[in-house]
C-alpha cells in the first residue's frame, strides 16, 4: 500500500466527516468560516472515533469500504492507525453504541475545538434550549 493511496483513503474519510458536520442539526448558525476551523482542529480525533467504531482486530476499515491490514500501512501511518487499534478494543466494549450516541460522540468532538482561536469569547458559556424534537447545545457569551 502506498502513502498516495492512504492519503486518497483519508481524503475520503475527510469528506464523510464534512458530509456529516453539514447535516448536523442547526449548523447553519455558525458563521460559516467558523465551520473550516473547527473541523481543521478536531478531524483526527473524529476519524479516531470512526476508525475505533469500525476496526477490526487487525485491520483499518476505512469509510469507502477498504480494509486495510494495520501492518501494510506506510510508515508515516501507522502510530496513529495503531494508537486507534489499542483503543478499539475498549471503545466497542464500555458503551453499546447505538447510532445516535455515536452521531452524538462525532458531534461533541467537532464542537470540541478550541473556540476561543476562533474568535468565541472566552466567556463563552453553553446553555440547553430544548426544542420538541431534541435538545441542541449552542455557544453563549456571557452578559
Amino acid at each position: 500500500m502506498t502513502s498516495d493511496h492512504v492519503v486518497s483513503l483519508l481524503e475520503k474519510e475527510y469528506q464523510a466527516i464534512q458530509l456529516f458536520v453539514s447535516s448536523m442539526p442547526h449548523i447553519e448558525e455558525l458563521a460559516e468560516p467558523d465551520i473550516p476551523k473547527l473541523l481543521s482542529r478536531t478531524v483526527f480525533a473524529i476519524m479516531a472515533v470512526r476508525h475505533c467504531y469500525r476496526m477490526a482486530e487487525t485491520e483499518v476499515v476505512f469509510e469507502c469500504g477498504s480494509r486495510v491490514p494495520l501492518p501494510s500501512l506506510p510508515s508515516p501511518f501507522i502510530a496513529f492507525f495503531r494508537r486507534v487499534a489499542e483503543k478499539a478494543p475498549g471503545f466497542k466494549t464500555v458503551v453499546d453504541w447505538e447510532p445516535q450516541s455515536y452521531c452524538a460522540l462525532q458531534a461533541m468532538q467537532f464542537f470540541s475545538g478550541n473556540t476561543v482561536r476562533i474568535g468565541f469569547p472566552k466567556t463563552a458559556i453553553i446553555t440547553k434550549t430544548p426544542t420538541p424534537e431534541y435538545s441542541r447545545v449552542e455557544l453563549l457569551p456571557n452578559l
